[in-house]
């Protein structure tokens, strides 16, 4: 789907579909204005769970939606989790990550696919890790020019069993290794460490963003890991786990209310009930939007804690009930289904 900067819908194509199941993950804009779409397929509806029965595909298509070619880049075991990543290298060439299973969840360690302009697979580069629990959930070019990928790892020191910590690692775009490292929140206690995502900073250090989880309590908290260029939490770090001292800092206490909505779903035509659930409703206008974007109402709303707004007599489908400050700030939007 294309959408202009209005969220109108330019066009909207449909693709693959000859076989089961289609799990769309990540995409890359190319520098000639092409789109590259990794997604995963299953080789039959009826047999789409643990096995050899799924493949992963590329899609290239024009800036207009037509498609240019598709490609299988390999057949293996999928787990459930979507961890493909996509990104185009200086040469056009195509990085493609992803993570394959033994079997009944059982994971290999994750792989590297460099692909050509036209879906070829050109090179693969397969990860040694002791523990099998380990996948990449993003990768990213510096300004130098190296590949720099993010994501989690089971890990082992020695006998000591860390469980998951945030993993990071750096390479060429020729696919030599540079470094990989890893890091543990050092506050003590039983703590998985996730890393989702990460940018280059302007003075070429990393910044990560991820969560932090108590294995015992269940709770999890958001973290931010700044590293220098090396990916070093300590200055002159060497290779392997580096302990990290988590520094927590209090979010501050959220201004924003919070609405529900009820009935949901409600028929065409009825009257929607807005709830605030806090003391002091801030929601000065709501604002109805269809799936498109598209402004259909507003009404004016009362500082109350509860209160109708109507639904408008439109055909039944997914709308939006934006909710703003007099300013125009928006403070939520709510999902709404209309029978």
């Amino acid at each position: 789907m294309a959408l202009d900067l209005e969220g109108n819908i330019l066009w909207e194509r449909f693709y693959a579909g000859e076989y089961g199941l289609i799990r769309s993950r990540d995409l890359a804009v190319l520098e000639n204005g092409n789109v590259v779409i990794v997604y995963r397929e299953c080789l039959s509806y009826q047999s789409c769970g643990s096995g050899i029965d799924k493949r992963l595909r590329l899609l290239c298509i024009d800036p207009d939606g037509n498609e240019l070619w598709t490609s299988t880049i390999g057949e293996y075991y999928l787990s459930g989790a979507q961890t493909e990543n996509l990104i185009e290298l200086d040469n056009s060439q195509l990085l493609v990550s992803f993570f394959r299973e033994i079997g009944q969840g059982v994971r290999r360690a994750p792989v590297l696919l460099w692909v050509s302009p036209e879906g070829e697979v050109l090179q693969q580069y397969d990860f040694e890790f002791v523990s099998l629990g380990n996948y990449i959930s993003d990768l990213f070019l510096t300004e130098a020019g190296n590949i720099i990928g993010v994501g989690a790892s089971n890990t082992y020191l020695g006998e000591d069993f860390y469980g998951g910590v945030g993993w990071v690692f750096s390479m060429t775009q020729s696919g030599e290794l540079n470094w990989e490292r890893m890091y543990l929140d050092n506050s003590g206690g039983l703590h998985l460490g996730v890393l989702n995502c990460g940018i280059e900073t302007e003075d070429g250090g990393l910044i990560f963003g991820g969560f932090l989880e108590d294995t015992i309590l269940l709770q999890q908290t958001a973290w931010l890991l700044k590293l220098d260029s090396a990916g070093c939490y300590h200055p002159n770090c060497e290779e392997g786990l580096q302990f990290v001292d988590v520094e927590e800092v209090a979010a501050p206490p959220s201004s924003v209310s919070t609405y529900r909505v009820y009935p949901n779903p409600i028929s065409g035509g009825a009257v929607l009930q807005l709830e605030a659930l806090v003391d002091m409703p801030r929601a000065a206008r709501a604002q109805w939007m269809d799936a498109y974007g598209r402004h259909l109402a507003e009404h004016a709303l009362d500082p109350l804690p509860l209160q109708n707004i109507p639904v408008g007599d439109w055909p039944p489908g997914v709308y939006f009930l934006r909710l703003m400050e007099e300013s125009g700030r928006a403070l939520q939007v709510l999902r709404v289904l209309v029978e």
